[in-house]
């Protein structure tokens, strides 16, 4: 503009910043020009959320809703539509988000649902100016270290005295399954079936495809896991097992006639420190783990009778058969409402009661439904498992997001590349028989 027009300082100021407007965009990506509404999908999708989502991630999308309106208000800017939305709003809400103070965690959280809904919103035929707004704008979030059970905890959890029929008693098992079955998602534990399990007379395995990622995983059934589900098949069969029917052992021409339990407690009573290694405590230990092994083929043929007479039944308590009938968990769009409904209560539901294991645990950490899953992931690195193994474990499709539960141990650890079998590498509580 002419230095002769009586408006130019303010008009050529404002022609420059249009310009820069123009070259940050993406001028290769114009697409046609819709005016509807941003605001208002984003509140139908508020309303019409799938109930697959856990309760804390539709808050968080309702919060980041209130942060978008509060950023509007504050611009001065009545409604918001998809056609407005380009590289200099996402930028300033961005800046904006940083100016509230929240944490870093939080920002990149409510940018990532601003993304989420504004993709969906060109999915579903709505229009803009620009198709990837967000495009090069990073929100840094520095590594936090997942918290995690040690295994003494664990140790804690499954010798915990527990009422029989208690509520904490069903969390426990419920957790320790989650825990023993490579640390199972939640969408996973609750909806996996017998038919998905594959038993003969001397193994099984669990093979199914994911809630999350769609991706076949399998899941080995060892004893530590076969016991807690046994409590499943039959709470009656898994206390007759452990606690109540009685097994006889010869040791130094003395007969001890006990129940699974108490051969346990025998044999930490009988022997301290300096007996390990000696000929009776090795019989002794050879005795415990015949008798694992006798219990565990005991307990594949009752895996495998319920696999044939209740084939859709789910593993563990949570979601009534009758209600999903034969459903398939992948895609979710085969529930309908009532069933995403139950199944998201369901979920709340095992987070909530899980919080109040710690007083059996003494943990003193903030147990979440990822919890058994981060812990299984750790103390299968702490003795000596490949990443890339405890990645095929987990279920992850890339090795980054194991590395992340692995976030805090030493290089050497993560680095590492001992190659050991799956049998090798699972954790034998069954068989521990440390002398304190």
């Amino acid at each position: 503009m002419r230095k002769s027009h009586p408006n130019s300082e303010k008009l050529n100021r404002l022609l420059s910043e249009k310009i820069k407007e123009i070259e940050s965009s993406d001028t290769n990506e114009i697409a046609e020009v819709d005016s509807s509404s941003f605001i208002k999908y984003y509140q139908d999708q508020l309303i019409n959320f799938d109930h697959s989502l856990s309760e804390n991630t539709i808050k968080s999308y309702r919060s980041a809703f209130l942060m978008l309106n509060n950023y509007l208000k504050h611009v001065k800017v009545k409604d918001l539509q998809f056609e407005n939305i380009d590289k200099k709003l996402a930028f300033k809400f961005k800046n904006y988000l940083i100016d509230q103070n929240l944490a870093s965690s939080t920002i990149a959280k409510y940018f990532k649902h601003f993304k989420t809904i504004y993709n969906r919103g060109l999915d579903d035929g709505h229009k803009s100016n620009i198709r990837s707004p967000f495009k090069s704008i990073k929100i840094v979030v520095p590594v936090k270290t997942k918290q995690f059970l040690t295994i003494d905890h664990i140790k804690n959890l499954i010798n915990a005295d527990i009422p029989r029929e208690s509520q904490d008693e069903l969390t426990k098992m419920t957790f320790l399954v989650q825990y023993f079955a490579q640390g199972l998602r939640i969408s996973d534990l609750f909806t996996i079936r017998y038919k998905d399990i594959v038993v003969d007379s001397t193994e099984a395995s669990i093979e199914f495809s994911q809630f999350k990622t769609k991706h076949q995983l399998t899941v080995f059934v060892g004893m530590n896991l076969l016991k807690y589900l046994c409590f499943f098949i039959s709470p009656k069969k898994f206390y007759e097992f452990y606690f109540e029917k009685k097994y006889n052992f010869l040791l130094n021409n003395k007969e001890y006639t006990m129940t699974f339990f108490g051969h346990q407690e025998r044999h930490k009573f009988l022997f301290n420190k300096k007996d390990v290694g000696s000929k009776f405590y090795n019989k002794s230990v050879d005795f415990m783990c015949s008798l694992n092994k006798t219990i565990f083929l005991e307990q594949l043929q009752l895996l495998k009778q319920k696999k044939k007479e209740d084939p859709y039944e789910f593993l563990v308590y949570g979601l009534d058969k009758s209600l999903y009938n034969e459903e398939s968990f992948a895609p979710r769009k085969n529930l309908n409402e009532e069933q995403k409904a139950k199944f998201s209560t369901c979920r709340n539901n095992y987070v909530k009661n899980l919080k109040l294991l710690d007083k059996y645990m003494g943990s003193s950490i903030n147990i979440v439904g990822h919890t058994a899953r981060h812990s299984y992931a750790r103390h299968q690195l702490s003795i000596g498992t490949d990443s890339y193994l405890i990645r095929d474990l987990l279920g992850h499709k890339n090795i980054s997001t194991t590395e992340k539960y692995l976030q805090g141990f030493p290089t050497k650890l993560i680095k590492g590349n001992v190659k050991k079998s799956h049998d090798y590498v699972t954790l034998n509580f069954l068989n521990d028989f440390t002398i304190d």
